[in-house]
């Protein structure tokens, strides 16, 4: 048996939801604390995670025994580098057993005292130290692998079911959470770029991706319990000032997880929620990688990805592109500058294009004709004459007007009509086949 074998039916993780289930009901309270303590530090990884997952039930009721419970599993994340558990057995040698026993006397002992325990600082991956590793391949610049290691692997498992809004509620707690969210941070941005580096592609070695994907993913859900000036100051601030491609990177799962969980999910979204989705789109409005080469004809798919939320659009993995509002939705115009400025601006790029027509099809249809029309009409005549546009673009266009014409057709105004008229004339030009039929359409209907 391996420790990163599922375990989803093992009796230990039915004992971590039954414990849990009788502590949030006020059950043996005492005798559930010590059993959770225990299964949190269980060699099983799967049973420490199920652990965080079963606690959103007594998080906000048992809040200072949430936070010695939290304080027990990050300090297992920092190890030295010759106590990394083996994942290949269940069977913990004797220094992590010593190391574990230690740490549950620390977390009973602060139950008893009831003392604010201080969660750890997380090592970076790289420090000042003698000389380079024998097999680097780049200088490293005095830099050596820290021998203090942080297990990503371990903790991205972790992250996502943390019940953040628990731990924030209390000031101290609060300022203890948000500086290990800080090293975090500069443990992701150097995994990507090592401090020895001038970019993330000069990488002495290899970066987590799993953990750049987990972290950055938590990160948006995160900025949901954070004020507008934290969730600035202590996240994006921090992200925008690093190269551009890492702080796409990051962004990219960032901006896709805040819109899921700010805006798509609940039935009534914030107004600060609105205004920091309207900072991270200025952000992404202006960054090097769309302005560097003009109307960034080639972009690279971290932008993309993060473009098409402006457009409540993502593209899962091996699946098309999908639009997460549908028509109706009623927070739809509390977006409209933004959106205007997506259609308008993306809408120039090739592939971005895409996720203009995806959303006109679906919630965007509630803008159309207007104003929705009149932008998409901008860019129809901006890109007027590129056949390379228009053939991956054409009749992805001819079927979103094809659909107006028939959700809409009595509610078109003559000046809805000419601009449909003149989309379709430009896209005749441009060798849109399915473009001709609509044309044939029109002159029927007039």
């Amino acid at each position: 048996m391996v420790r990163s074998a599922s375990l989803l039916m093992h009796p230990t993780v039915f004992a971590v939801y039954g414990y849990s289930a009788l502590l949030a009901r006020g059950v043996e309270v005492e005798r559930c604390r010590e059993a959770l303590l225990n299964l949190a530090t269980d060699a099983l990884h799967e049973v420490q995670t199920a652990v965080f997952v079963a606690a959103k039930d007594y998080a906000a009721a048992e809040s200072v025994f949430y936070w010695v419970l939290l304080d027990l599993i990050v300090q297992q994340w920092v190890v030295q580098r010759e106590e990394i558990p083996d994942i290949h057995t269940v069977q913990g040698d004797r220094l992590e057993a010593e190391r574990k026993i230690a740490l549950l006397d620390r977390a009973t002992t602060a139950l008893v005292s009831g003392e604010t325990l201080v969660l750890p600082a997380i090592p970076m991956p790289w420090i000042k130290g003698g000389a380079a590793p024998r097999r680097a391949r780049h200088d490293t610049k005095g830099y050596v692998p820290n021998e203090t290691v942080f297990l990503w692997d371990i903790a991205g498992k972790i992250l996502p079911h943390i019940c953040v809004g628990s731990v924030l509620k209390e000031a101290g707690r609060r300022a203890q959470f948000l500086k290990l969210v800080g090293d975090l941070l500069e443990f992701t941005f150097q995994e990507m770029v090592p401090p020895f580096a001038t970019s993330r592609r000069d990488h002495n070695g290899h970066t987590a991706y799993e953990w750049v994907y987990a972290f950055s993913t938590w990160c948006g859900q995160l900025c949901i319990h954070l004020s507008s000036q934290e969730a600035n100051d202590l996240i994006l601030s921090r992200i925008w000032a690093q190269p551009p491609d890492s702080a796409l990177r990051v962004m990219q799962n960032l901006m896709r997880t805040f819109m899921i969980r700010a805006f798509l999910k609940p039935a009534e979204i914030s107004e600060a929620h609105i205004t920091l989705w309207s900072v991270m789109a200025d952000w992404l409005f202006n960054n090097t990688e769309r302005t560097h080469n003009g109307r960034g004809e080639h972009l690279d798919r971290e932008f993309t990805s993060t473009a098409f939320t402006l457009l409540f659009c993502a593209a899962p993995d091996f699946s098309p592109l999908v639009c997460g509002i549908d028509p109706g939705w009623p927070h739809l115009g509390k977006f409209l500058p933004v959106i205007k400025r997506a259609i308008c601006e993306f809408g120039l790029n090739e592939t971005l294009y895409l996720a203009v027509i995806t959303f006109l099809k679906r919630g965007g249809m509630d803008i159309l004709p207007e104003p929705g029309l009149a932008w998409l009409r901008t860019v129809v005549e901006t890109r007027k004459g590129n056949r390379k546009f228009w053939e991956s673009n054409g009749e992805g266009t001819v079927e979103l007007l094809k659909l107006l014409i028939t959700e809409m057709g009595s509610l078109l105004s003559p000046e809805n009509h000419r601009a449909i008229t003149v989309i379709a004339d430009i896209l005749v030009d441009d060798g849109v086949r399915g473009a001709g039929f609509l044309q044939q359409e029109l002159l029927r209907s007039e």
